[in-house]
């Protein structure tokens, strides 16, 4: 584990890695993790539950069922493949920007439903709302 990183580390770590996956296992109602990696140009592998499916809806990797052997398969291509994380990581940057995303708006209303809701985080800095990072570079490293 990482530890805490700040909003924009996330971003970056985001925008420099070779995929995303996001296993989740009950019905996501928005799947925010999705989102901040495909606004970064990140490539998705997600689950099709709940909400992910109409975040990701054809621009990530979606599987139903997603049993360990499923996600280990979808990893296993997607590392083989450059060209296929490359086109998935513009068509999921792509998708936001149909959709109107601005991942830093999302995250920012998101962050006040819970403060309303919930109180001050104790240790997370609030969110700027300057807008989308920059795109990221296409050409990354490969898997790890």
């Amino acid at each position: 584990m990482a530890g805490f990183r700040t909003y924009d580390q996330v971003l970056d770590l985001y925008g420099r890695a070779a995929m995303a996956v996001v296993p989740s296992v009950w019905d996501e109602p928005f799947g925010r993790t999705a989102v901040e990696a495909m606004a970064m140009g990140c490539p998705l592998i997600a689950t099709e539950r709940g909400g992910l499916r109409d975040i990701v809806h054809g621009a990530g990797l979606t599987l139903d069922p997603a049993t360990p052997d499923a996600l280990a398969a979808a990893i296993g291509m997607l590392a083989d493949d450059p060209a296929r994380r490359e086109a998935l990581a513009r068509n999921g940057r792509a998708h936001l920007d149909r959709q109107g995303y601005d991942i830093r708006d999302v995250a920012a209303g998101m962050d006040r439903a819970r403060r309303d809701r919930l109180g001050q985080p104790v240790s997370a800095p609030p969110v700027s709302t300057s807008g989308n990072p920059p795109r990221p570079p296409l050409t990354r490293p490969g898997p790890r």
